[in-house]
C-alpha cells in the first residue's frame, strides 16, 4: 500500500525508530533547555560553571547517566536487533568509528547522525563489495578506511592553526 517508502521503512526493529527520534529529542534538550545549557557548560569550561553556581558534579552524573542509558540502547540493539544474539567481539571495532564520528562532529547530534550514517552507508559497502570478488580482508577495511580519511580530512583543516599554535606556545616557552 505505501509502495516504495513502505519498503523503506519496513524490517527495522523498534530500536532503529527510536535512535532517530532519539537525535532530535537529544538536540533539543542540549540546545534548548536548561538543563542541556549546564551540561554544556560543565563538559566545556567546569571552573566557569561553578562559578556561576552550577553544581558540576551533579551536571556530571547526570550526563553519565544519560550517555549509560543511550549506550545501553544502542548495546541492546547490537545484540539483539541487529545480531539477533550475544557473541564475543560483536562491536568488531565499532566503537572506534562511534569515537571518531563524536571528534569530527564536535558533539553536535545531527552531526552526529550524519556520520553515523556516513560509516554506516561504508559498512554497507564493504558488505557490497564481497559480491564482486574482493579479498575479505580489503573489503572489512573499507568501513575504517572511511574512519581514518574522515580524522586525517578535519585535521588537515585545522592543521596549519595546530603549528602555528604550537610555534606561538613554542616562542612563548624561549622568552621565559
Amino acid at each position: 500500500m505505501l509502495g516504495r517508502f513502505g519498503r523503506v521503512l519496513s524490517g527495522y526493529t523498534p530500536l532503529v525508530y527510536l535512535a532517530f527520534v532519539m537525535v532530535f529529542v537529544v538536540w533539543l534538550v542540549l540546545y534548548r533547555t536548561k538543563l542541556g545549557l549546564y551540561i554544556r557548560v560543565t563538559g566545556e569550561k567546569p571552573e566557569a560553571a561553578e562559578a556561576l553556581g552550577i553544581p558540576t558534579a551533579l551536571m556530571q552524573h547526570i550526563a553519565s547517566l544519560l550517555c549509560g542509558v543511550l549506550a545501553g540502547l544502542a548495546g541492546a540493539h547490537l545484540s539483539l536487533g541487529y545480531i539477533t544474539m550475544f557473541a564475543e567481539n560483536m562491536s568488531s571495532g565499532r566503537g572506534f568509528m562511534a569515537v571518531a564520528v563524536l571528534i569530527f562532529s564536535n558533539g553536535d547530534p545531527l552531526k552526529v547522525l550524519l556520520g553515523c550514517r556516513l560509516f554506516g552507508f561504508s559498512d554497507a559497502a564493504s558488505l557490497r563489495l564481497q559480491t564482486f570478488g574482493f579479498p575479505s580482508y580489503i573489503v572489512l577495511m573499507v568501513p575504517y578506511l572511511v574512519t581514518l580519511g574522515a580524522l586525517f580530512a578535519l585535521t588537515y583543516r585545522q592543521r596549519p592553526k595546530v603549528i602555528r599554535e604550537t610555534l606561538e606556545s613554542l616562542s612563548l616557552l624561549r622568552r621565559t
